[in-house]
């Protein structure tokens, strides 16, 4: 029995533990600034955190270029046997009544070692040491004799080319390219980063929008309710009609569906912001409310089209991206010429030998055959570092393709690459200029539309007084009541409409113009501080490689 009632104890508690409804987690709010949504959208975004590599992968191919010109060690052994079946009358003969022997024996080891390269002028080099030992029984005079021999040699080699492939500027050019593109890709990059800030700006302001039109929505909702209060106070005393009492009842019911509307409206744009800015809290989203702080009253900053295009001529990374390109054709035109000229190579060596012969178990003076001293690797050694025996060779030689028409068509591609990367480069500044001046005229308007959203209001709010003084008075209805605060709200959302977008439009003079990230205290550093970016601003930060590129500037 007791067995029993703890059971259905741990199931009860089973049920009440997991099968009861869960109690909601409760919403945190988070107030931020506009500015710090910048600052999380660049921190957390993925995309961001993917392509950075981009130009480290890029830089990482110059480095990996300049190990053409390591110097190559080897180092090498081997051994080799032969053993050949010979015939008697083969053999030499001490004498008419011997014959020794019915095979040879050839054994040797080679050692050897060397240090070769390539120098940036075009230079290849190569130190070689070699040492042989060779041991055979084909000259001795007995079949279990032998003779064993030690050779040494030490070779240097060195080479020049005159005209092709001549130069340092040549043999590092393909270097050179690969760190323009890694400059190159660094610039792209940066735009990325300001595209993303952008955004996420763009969507904060939307966020506002949509924040201060829910309490717009709400504003008008009490209004319609305070009105119908008055109108049902009047109706209890039979100054108002029944029908005025349900008109004002559907009005009020309207604007209460208006205001759930644009709380859905906050909730999608605060949706849109949170994924910008990667912002998850467990599994939902829902657990955390942003709250805007920043308010969206543009900053007041005279309009120059001329003084904010030469400052995107000088910041924008997309015309920088663009000049390396140039620089790159630039690059490809002086390697494409230089393979038109012939090559023209001197070619030399030189070559120190020793020998060291030594003779095991030989017969001195049998036969009047000479005998050998005995001898090892090291006399072979000194004698090679003697110098008394040598070689050498010196020689110049040329040649040359007929029609050579493979570097003549790669030099035309090489011209027209740079006129491409010159037009390119000219139609991007006339597209930042052209961008520069749609949002110098996009806020111009804006202000213009501030300004009459502003007086629109003010005309608005008043006429909306008198209208309710009316109704009071019993001299117009509340439809017309209601048509009048209508006619407020619109207003205002218009006001904050213009608002909104003028502040979008000024952020994106700032993108255009190349400032944005400086005016947000944004700054990003350089990948690779040894390579001397052609930028300025942002792009001119020094320093390491941080952990993420971005940091807020000290003020």
């Amino acid at each position: 029995m007791i067995a029993r009632l703890s059971a259905l104890t741990s199931i009860l508690v089973w049920i009440l533990t997991f099968a009861a409804p869960a109690r909601p987690q409760a919403v945190r709010d988070v107030r931020l600034s506009v500015e710090e949504a910048i600052a999380v959208a660049l921190e957390r975004n993925l995309g961001l955190a993917a392509d950075r590599f981009t130009p480290l992968l890029a830089y990482d191919q110059s480095r990996a270029d300049w190990g053409q010109f390591d110097p190559t060690l080897s180092l090498g052994y081997s051994y080799t046997e032969h053993d050949i079946p010979e015939s008697p009358g083969q053999r030499f003969r001490i004498s008419q009544a011997v014959s020794f022997g019915l095979e040879q024996r050839d054994m040797t080891g080679d050692f050897s070692t060397g240090l070769s390269g390539l120098l940036t002028p075009g230079t290849r080099y190569g130190v070689f040491w070699d040492t042989n030992r060779y041991d055979t029984n084909y000259f001795s005079y007995f079949p279990d004799s032998s003779v064993e021999q030690y050779n040494s040699s030490l070779r240097l080699e060195l080479s020049q080319p005159f005209l092709k492939n001549r130069g340092r500027l040549i043999n590092t050019l393909r270097i050179q390219q690969a760190e323009r593109a890694a400059q190159e890709s660094f610039y792209a990059w940066s735009e990325r980063v300001a595209d993303v800030a952008l955004a996420a700006e763009r969507a904060y302001w939307e966020l506002v929008y949509a924040e201060r039109n829910v309490a717009i929505a709400g504003l008008s909702l009490e209004v319609a309710k305070d009105l119908l209060r008055n109108i049902e106070a009047g109706y209890r005393v039979e100054m108002r009609a029944k029908v005025e009492v349900l008109e004002a009842e559907a009005q009020v019911e309207l604007r209460r569906e208006l205001l759930l509307t644009a709380r859905n409206q906050r909730d999608d744009a605060e949706d849109a912001l949170k994924r910008l800015l990667n912002w998850f809290e467990g599994d939902y989203l829902d657990f955390v409310r942003l709250v805007p702080s920043s308010s969206p009253e543009m900053p007041l900053r005279p309009l120059d089209v001329e003084k904010s295009f030469a400052t995107a001529r000088a910041r924008r990374g997309v015309l920088w991206a663009a000049r390396e390109a140039i620089t790159q054709a630039s690059l490809e035109q002086l390697f494409a010429r230089n393979q038109l000229l012939p090559d023209l190579s001197l070619a030399s060596w030189i070559s120190y030998t020793g020998l060291a012969p030594e003779g095991k178990d030989s017969i001195p003076n049998l036969g009047g055959l000479p005998s050998f001293p005995d001898r090892d690797v090291s006399d072979a050694w000194d004698l090679m570092s003697s110098g008394e025996y040598y070689d050498w060779s010196i020689g110049l030689f040329f040649t040359y393709p007929l029609g050579n028409r493979t570097a003549r068509v790669r030099r035309d591609m090489a011209d027209k690459q740079r006129a491409q990367a010159e037009i390119l480069l000219a139609d991007a500044e006339q597209q930042v200029l052209l961008d520069v001046r749609s949002r110098i005229r996009q806020i111009m308007t804006d202000r213009q539309r501030i300004e009459s959203a502003s007086t629109a209001v003010v005309l608005e709010a008043e006429r909306l007084r008198i209208s309710r003084k009316s109704h009071e008075l019993g001299l117009i209805t509340s439809h017309d009541v209601m048509e009048v605060l209508d006619d407020y709200s619109s207003a205002l959302v218009r006001e904050l409409r213009a608002q909104i977008d003028a502040r979008i439009s000024f952020a994106q003079l700032l993108r255009v113009e190349g400032t944005y990230l400086a005016v947000h205290n944004v700054t990003l550093e350089s990948p690779f501080p040894e390579l001397p970016l052609t930028g300025s601003g942002e792009f001119r930060a020094p320093g390491p490689l941080g952990p993420g590129w971005i940091f807020p500037r000290k003020n």
